[in-house]
């Protein structure tokens, strides 16, 4: 497959982290027989300008960016169509013991969250009274807004585990309601599909309780935001979550920002979430093998403690570059990796 992406690295870790993203899609290309056509927006050039690299993103398939400040600061979503926005939570077995919660509980848990990106919802109405002893604003969804949104759901669990879960604020709700009624609808045409409707105060138990009862969770914005802040307990580390915001012609994909945690470590940054961010950018185009190929690299790469300092209380010499090195490695050598390990220690990755 050719594709001709996009690449955003923000300031501060940014060009760091999309670095070794672009190192792993090398890779993929290499081994997969693909041709990727990456071209990296130079934000520190005196020359460039916020056009050009709406430009640039408008011109490609797919983008990847270090975070989504440059998607909201330039209002490219609105020139992207971008509609819909889905974030993965996956716990991995070396890292339950950094979660607060029991390992039998959190194991195995792998949510994709779908949510709408309804912009008139910014713009709704809105008021407060002079002595801000009164106030109000409105949330709204249109029956296309949520007809998108779902359909991408319900394809999304027909390759996973074939359940979506759409949760609702309130029974009351005229909005939840056209929800329900829409994504009832939708689910008829998808019989090998098990659809469920929950609300928020159940939802908020259960993903802690018994987190591997959800598959595709499906929900409006303001209801995702909060329940992927609370998973992230679940994946015992913050740094491993990517999200994808998604358009009628282009996507776009990065690393999930929290905004209550601080980077631990800017001398190293961990890159792993900008390159499940990756991974999610090939399964969009439907590179389901090269997706799952870079997953276990990164499952590996934490088995082996070749991970930033903010997860590894092994090893202290582990930088950003490093996991890069040993991940691309993994996708050319994935029976290697005992070699490929001690080669990253001694410096001598052979990667591209």
């Amino acid at each position: 497959m050719r594709l001709n992406i996009a690449v955003i690295p923000k300031n501060g870790i940014g060009p760091e982290i999309t670095t070794q993203s672009i190192k792993v899609l090398k890779a993929i290309a290499l081994e997969f027989d693909h041709q990727f056509i990456i071209k990296i927006a130079d934000l520190n050039s005196k020359n460039s300008s916020s056009n050009e690299v709406i430009d640039l993103c408008k011109s490609s398939d797919a983008i990847l960016a270090s975070n989504d400040s440059f998607l909201q600061s330039n209002t490219l979503s609105a020139q992207l169509n971008v509609y819909a926005s889905s974030t993965i939570v996956k716990s991995y077995h070396s890292l339950t013991v950094n979660s607060p919660l029991k390992k039998e509980v959190i194991s195995g848990t792998n949510i994709l969250f779908f949510n709408e990106l309804n912009l008139s919802n910014q713009l709704s109405e809105k008021h407060a009274s002079k002595n801000n002893n009164y106030a109000f604003d409105s949330n709204e969804n249109t029956r296309q807004e949520i007809e998108l949104v779902a359909e991408k759901a319900f394809k999304a669990a027909q390759t996973r585990g074939k359940k979506v879960t759409l949760i609702n604020k309130s029974s009351t709700s005229q909005v939840s309601a056209l929800w329900s009624e829409v994504a009832g609808n939708l689910s008829l045409q998808y019989p090998e599909i098990e659809f469920n409707i929950t609300n928020l105060e159940n939802a908020v138990t259960q993903l802690l309780l018994t987190p591997n009862l959800f598959d595709v969770v499906l929900t409006e914005r303001i209801i995702s935001n909060v329940l992927i802040q609370q998973s992230s307990v679940l994946t015992g580390s913050t740094s491993l979550q990517s999200t994808s915001y998604i358009g009628h012609k282009q996507s776009f994909f990065t690393p999930t920002i929290h905004n209550h945690v601080d980077v631990a470590d800017y001398k190293n940054p961990n890159p792993l979430a900008s390159i499940l961010s990756a991974a999610m950018l090939l399964e969009h185009f439907g590179l389901y093998s090269e997706s799952e190929m870079i997953k276990t690299a990164v499952n590996r790469s934490l088995e082996l403690n070749i991970t930033t300092p903010d997860l590894n209380s092994t090893y202290n010499n582990i930088t950003t570059n490093k996991v890069g090195d040993f991940i691309a490695d993994f996708i050319m050598n994935p029976h290697d990796s005992n070699a490929n390990f001690k080669n990253i220690h001694l410096g001598q990755s052979t990667i591209i």
